[in-house]
């Protein structure tokens, strides 16, 4: 990432994942928005997708996406961004508590870029972050989970 603070768009509902995503993710340099549910993270993507007309002010760098959400599936939020040209470019990294490769190989078959499975690991997360250009301002880290 060539900008001084990253935007990230985490998209989940479970408020304990979004808490240990939030430990984890204050060792990177990041400007940090959350979605609740997938009609909240399209409407913060795009106003081609919104459920009321909203503008893109904020547009995210990296996405996480959790593939559990109410009202939308992850699925079916990916594939729409992936499908968009004003939002195919953007990185988008799923997150599941599902360890099935047919999940994980579905989610790279609509052009993911990259999988992490639950409960998030500190290492885990810096290794993704990292294949982005999103380095740790905090020194190399255990693979704890949080």
């Amino acid at each position: 990432m060539n900008d001084l603070l990253a935007r990230l768009l985490l998209v989940e509902d479970s408020e304990a994942d979004i808490a240990a995503a939030m430990r984890i993710l204050k060792r990177f340099p990041v400007l940090l928005q959350v979605a609740r549910d997938g009609f909240e993270a399209l409407d913060v993507l795009s106003p081609a997708f919104s459920s009321t007309a909203g503008t893109c002010d904020w547009a995210p760098q990296i996405i996480l996406l959790d593939l559990s959400l109410p009202g939308m599936h992850g699925l079916d939020i990916l594939r729409k961004l992936k499908n968009d040209p004003q939002t195919r470019h953007l990185v988008v990294i799923i997150l599941t508590a599902n360890r099935e490769q047919t999940i994980a190989m579905e989610c790279y078959r609509l052009r993911c870029d990259g999988v992490l499975t639950k409960p998030l690991t500190t290492n885990n997360v810096e290794r993704m972050l990292a294949r982005f250009g999103l380095e740790s301002a905090v020194g190399r880290t255990t693979g704890r989970s949080v």
